[in-house]
C-alpha cells in the first residue's frame, strides 16, 4: 500500500487540474480522497478504496492509466507550479510570500512532475516537445527549490530525483542539432542547479575566522565549470534581455571563489561588474570586503563595512532579502566582537518564518548557532 501513496498523490493533482476534484483535495485524508477520486475516474465511490487495500497491483494500473490519459491536464498542472515572469530564477531572492508559496506547494509540484515523468517514460506515442519542455522547466524549478529549502541527505536525494526527471524529459531535445532560445535558457538553468557536490555545498559561507574554508578547492573548480556551461547555453539563447543572467553567473563565480578565500579574484569580478553597471555589484563588493575583514580579524573594519552594506541595501523593497541578510552580517560581526546586538524584527521574522536554509551574506546555520549560544530565543528551531 505504501508504494501506492505517491501515485495516488499524482492522480489527485491531475484530477484537481481537470476540474474533477477541488483544490483542497490534496489536503484530504486518504480515505476521503479515495472515495472522491473513484467517481472522478468513472468508478463507484468505494471501488478505488477497495482496490487500494485489497488489490494494490490493479490499483496502481488504474491510477497509471488515468494519469497517462490526462496529458492536457498534466500540462495545466505543471504550468500552475511554474514561477511567474516577474519572479527571479533564484528562488531565495524572491519575495517572502513567493518563497512561502513555493515551499508550501513543493510536494504538490513534485507529484505533478512525477506524473509528467511517468507520461514521458511510458506513453506509447511519446509526449510532444512542448510537453517535454514544460516538464523540464518544472524539473529545474524544483531543483532550485530543493537547493533553497532542504539540506543534507534530503537535499541530495531530491536533487538527484528532479535532475533525473529533467534528463528524462529533455534528453531528445538536448541531443538535437538545433535549439530554440528558450532551450538555451532552460539548459542554462539546469547547469546552474545540477545534482553534484556543489549542490550540497553552495550555501556555505566562510564567515568564521576560527575555522578553515568550509569546502575544498575541487568543489569550487567544479562549480566554476558548471557556471561556464550555464553561461555558454545562456549566450546561445541570444536574448539581450538575459544579459542580466550572464552577469548573475559572474556574480555567482565570485561567491564561489570567496568560499576558499580567493578574495582578490572575486573582487576583480564584482568591480568589473560595477563598471558594467550590473545591479547589485556594489553590494557584492561591499559584502566581500566585509567578509575579508572578518576572516582577517579586522572586526572594527568589518563592522564599518557591514554598516555600509546595511545602508546600501535599504530601499531595495520590503520583500527583498538583501536588507535582512545585511543586518544578519552586521549582527554576526557584532557577536564576534563580543557584543550583544539588538535583534531587529525583520531578522526575528526571517528566523521564525522563512523556510529557506540559506542566507545571502552569512552562513545561516553558523549565525543561528551563535545567536543561540548568546541566549537569543529567536534562534530556536
Amino acid at each position: 500500500m505504501d508504494a501506492n501513496r505517491a501515485p495516488l498523490a499524482r492522480a489527485v493533482e491531475v484530477a484537481i487540474h481537470a476540474g474533477l476534484l477541488p483544490e483542497e483535495a490534496s489536503r484530504w485524508r486518504k480515505v476521503v480522497v479515495l472515495e472522491a477520486l473513484g467517481p472522478a475516474m468513472g468508478r463507484s465511490k468505494t471501488a478505488l478504496r477497495n482496490l487500494f487495500y485489497r488489490d494494490p497491483d490493479r490499483f496502481a494500473a488504474e491510477i497509471e492509466a488515468f494519469v497517462l490519459g490526462s496529458q492536457h491536464q498534466l500540462v495545466a498542472a505543471m504550468q500552475s507550479h511554474l514561477p511567474g515572469l516577474d519572479q527571479s530564477e533564484v528562488v531565495w531572492r524572491r519575495s517572502l510570500e513567493d518563497i512561502r508559496q513555493a515551499r508550501a506547494r513543493f510536494d504538490a509540484a513534485l507529484s505533478v512532475a512525477e506524473a509528467a515523468d511517468q507520461a514521458v517514460r511510458q506513453s506509447a506515442d511519446g509526449p510532444s516537445e512542448e510537453f517535454r519542455r514544460i516538464c523540464g522547466t518544472l524539473a529545474v524549478e524544483l531543483m532550485a527549490r530543493t537547493l533553497t529549502f532542504f539540506d543534507g541527505e534530503r537535499r541530495f536525494s531530491l536533487l538527484k530525483q528532479t535532475e533525473q526527471i529533467y534528463m528524462n524529459s529533455m534528453a531528445q531535445i538536448t541531443l538535437a542539432h538545433e535549439h530554440t532560445p528558450e532551450d538555451g535558457v532552460l539548459f542554462a538553468r539546469f547547469w546552474e542547479n545540477r545534482a553534484t557536490r556543489c549542490g550540497l555545498e553552495w550555501h556555505r559561507v566562510w564567515d568564521d575566522p576560527d575555522s578553515g574554508p568550509p569546502l575544498d578547492s575541487g568543489v569550487v573548480e567544479l562549480a566554476l565549470k558548471e557556471l561556464d556551461e550555464a553561461a555558454t547555453w545562456q549566450r546561445r539563447a541570444g536574448q539581450q534581455r538575459d544579459d542580466a543572467r550572464l552577469r548573475q553567473f559572474e556574480s555567482d563565480r565570485a561567491r564561489w571563489l570567496i568560499k576558499v578565500g580567493r578574495f582578490d579574484e572575486a573582487l576583480d569580478i564584482t568591480q568589473r561588474l560595477q563598471t558594467e553597471g550590473h545591479q547589485g555589484a556594489d553590494i557584492d563588493t561591499l559584502f566581500m570586503r566585509a567578509l575579508k575583514a572578518v576572516l582577517r580579524r579586522e572586526l572594527d573594519e568589518a563592522m564599518r563595512l557591514a554598516g555600509d552594506l546595511v545602508a546600501q541595501t535599504q530601499g531595495q523593497g520590503d520583500e527583498d532579502s538583501r536588507p535582512t541578510a545585511a543586518l544578519m552580517l552586521a549582527q554576526h560581526v557584532d557577536l564576534l566582537r563580543g557584543q550583544r546586538p539588538h535583534l531587529p524584527e525583520t531578522v526575528e521574522r526571517a528566523l521564525r518564518e522563512n523556510p529557506i536554509v540559506v542566507s545571502e551574506f552569512v552562513d545561516f546555520d553558523s549565525f543561528k548557532r551563535r545567536l543561540k549560544s548568546a541566549g537569543y530565543n529567536a534562534a530556536d528551531d
